[in-house]
């Protein structure tokens, strides 16, 4: 039997037509309907839909590109529903097929067949020709689904596992990188801190040695000392040598306490930085272990989609059970 639009199959799509008003994309359609697929030469062609086709919540389609003179499918591609045009009602109208009215008796199928019982990848187009014996059986139609499915099962997996190791990744990233910059943080504030304590000291030690230097040069008074109070002995001047002594013992006072300061918040960052790398090779150990796991399950998943498959197959190539005797 002929395609029921063997005359359109394979033609370009109007010039006048326009996407959105006179076809669109992703509409809902059936087998048999009229349809046009963006060819590899980029132009728009007309095609016929043979069925639905790949896995059930797939919306996959067999589209029949091409015919033999006798209207008889020639090539077919699968594509899905949202890359096929769907011409719109009135567009058919002006072509003078008044929506999807049939063509004559004896060129049209009373049920669409699919062309070819295998499916073909996107963009990718084979050829059939009905009569030639090379239909499979059912029971290889089926095995062929299975094997479909579990390879897509494991394709999902593995991307679904370097999309979670990429993700740890990039939070382990930004862990490293939150650390570095609190560390950084921590030691421009210690530098900050020792240099107020630099400035401080500084000023110190120059008011100090200042208060060191005024009684050596001052000069004597030219008036008298007050004479001592009755019964009282004089009090001597406190000598210079102990005073910068005195200066000096203080400043090296100063001078502990902040190295000791200094070296105190040192061990803290350490710690801090310690602990941030302790807690970043045990996640890295665990994402590890994780990685491991779901890699052991996947094997083993594997194994048994083979072993399932190894029996599919050996039960097709088995012979058939002779007839029942009349």
């Amino acid at each position: 039997p002929g395609m029921k639009f063997a005359s359109k199959i394979g033609s370009e799509i109007p010039g006048q037509w326009r996407e959105g008003s006179d076809y669109s994309k992703g509409a809902n359609m059936g087998a048999g309907d009229l349809v046009a697929i963006e060819r590899s030469d980029g132009a728009i062609r007309f095609g016929q839909v043979v069925a639905k086709t790949g896995l059930p919540w797939q919306n996959i389609y067999e589209v029949c590109v091409s015919v033999n003179a006798d209207g008889s499918p020639e090539a077919s591609r699968t594509e899905e529903a949202k890359d096929i045009f769907k011409p719109s009602a009135a567009a058919l109208q002006s072509l003078g097929m008044g929506g999807i009215a049939p063509l004559p008796q004896g060129s049209q199928m009373a049920a669409a067949a699919p062309v070819s019982a295998v499916a073909v990848k996107k963009g990718t187009q084979f050829f059939s020709f009905f009569g030639g014996g090379n239909a499979a059986p059912a029971a290889e139609q089926g095995g062929e689904a299975v094997d479909r499915a579990a390879a897509l099962r494991s394709a999902q997996e593995e991307k679904a596992a370097a999309q979670a190791d990429k993700r740890r990744d990039a939070e382990d990233a930004a862990a490293a990188r939150k650390e570095a910059q609190q560390a950084a943080l921590a030691e421009r504030e210690a530098i900050a801190v020792a240099r107020r304590e630099a400035q401080a000291q500084a000023r110190e030690e120059a008011l100090a040695a200042r208060s060191a230097r005024a009684p050596v040069g001052r000069q004597p008074s030219a008036r008298a000392p007050p004479p001592p109070r009755q019964g009282s002995a004089p009090t001597p001047p406190a000598p210079v040598e102990d005073k910068q002594a005195a200066a000096r013992a203080e400043q090296a006072r100063v001078k502990a306490e902040r190295d000791a300061l200094v070296e105190e918040r040192k061990q803290q960052q350490l710690a801090v930085r310690a602990e941030a790398e302790a807690k970043r090779q045990a996640q890295i150990a665990e994402r590890d272990a994780k990685q491991q796991e779901i890699k052991a399950q996947r094997d083993a998943a594997q194994a048994e989609r083979q072993r399932q498959q190894e029996e599919q197959a050996a039960a097709r190539a088995a012979p058939p059970p002779p007839p029942p005797p009349p």
